[in-house]
């Protein structure tokens, strides 16, 4: 992610830093952000308290959070309850590191968890919309990727069920303390 960051930022050098760290514990300072984005990270902590306590110790109060989570869509769910049923689920979770953590969260779950870290949620949208079965969207990934993104601009809010992403723009109401 870090190397592609890099080749795809169209700043010139020492314009950005790219790092990597665990996140409870960023090396920055408190209150040394604006503006944080954090993509594809929350779903992974057993406890996500630590690292949104930590985000929030180095935004600076107004800052802005944006926060995105996967979410169960209508047919993930329906396959996901499938294949617990059939045994499948537990077959791929073996799979797995034992310390794996994939959690999804609706966008109510995604509010609550930033509410209590002192964030206020200001706007919200889902995007990845799977409005074709698999099979068709393997076999025609531009169609699929044509209709997600025309949902995405029409209607995001009314095609929800089938959004794989939960996205929230949060504000930071007051400093870590």
């Amino acid at each position: 992610m870090i190397e592609q960051a890099v080749r795809r930022t169209a700043a010139g050098p020492g314009e950005h830093r790219f790092g990597v760290s665990a996140g409870d514990e960023l090396p920055f300072a408190d209150g040394s952000f604006d503006l944080v984005v954090a993509l594809g990270y929350i779903e992974y902590f057993e406890d996500p308290a630590p690292a949104l306590a930590e985000l929030r110790r180095v935004m600076a109060p107004g800052a802005v959070l944006i926060l995105q989570s996967f979410k169960w869509d209508l047919l993930g769910r329906a396959r996901h309850l499938l294949d617990s049923a059939t045994g499948r689920a537990a077959a791929r979770r073996e799979r797995l590191p034992p310390d794996w953590v994939d959690r999804k969260y609706s966008g109510r779950e995604l509010d609550r968890l930033a509410a209590r870290h002192d964030f206020e949620r200001v706007a919200a949208t889902f995007n990845n919309f799977l409005l074709l079965p698999e099979v068709a969207r393997r076999h025609w990934p531009s169609l699929y990727m044509s209709l997600s993104d025309a949902v995405e601009r029409a209607a995001p809010r009314l095609f929800g069920f089938s959004a794989v992403n939960y996205i929230g723009k949060y504000v930071l109401r007051k400093a870590a303390g």
